[in-house]
């Protein structure tokens, strides 16, 4: 089982910087995979759109359907991806929507659990969401290979 921790940052927000972080690790154990990514600025962006750059990313790079916990600090993503909660108008819908398509690809509910975590517990991807928005750049580690 994987574990991984998402957040996504823009300053202002909306329209301002945007960016995401993510960290995926061996259960709670050995960082595998992270990652720190520029997405770009304008009218366009807001943290809603960086949190779910975020997850369609870790769910692009899990293209091997890994059973996968998401920790997020979006009480808002977490809460839609459970199905509590619809999507219905905002900056993200369109790639919520691609988000669900390729979930459903992949086998979803069955490979991805997501867990609301206090945005203390997160810091570590919003650090790398934060940094990716102050240099406007991004960075790619893969720790160890899947």
């Amino acid at each position: 089982m994987l574990s991984a921790w998402i957040d996504g940052a823009c300053d202002p927000n909306p329209g301002g910087r945007a960016g995401y972080g993510i960290i995926v690790r061996y259960g709670e154990g050995t960082i595998i995979y992270q990652r720190s990514m520029f997405i770009g600025e304008g009218s366009l962006m807001s943290n809603n759109v960086a949190e779910y750059c975020a997850l369609l990313e870790l769910i692009k790079w899990n293209a091997s359907k890994i059973p996968t916990r998401v920790h997020s600090d979006s009480m808002m993503l977490v809460n839609q991806m459970m199905g509590f909660w619809g999507a219905r108008k905002g900056l993200y819908v369109n790639i919520f929507h691609e988000v669900w398509d390729t979930l459903r690809i992949q086998g979803f509910p069955h490979n991805y659990t997501f867990i609301w975590i206090e945005r203390e517990e997160n810091y570590e991807a919003d650090e790398l969401a934060t940094t990716a928005i102050m240099r406007r750049s991004s960075r790619l580690t893969q720790v160890v290979g899947k």
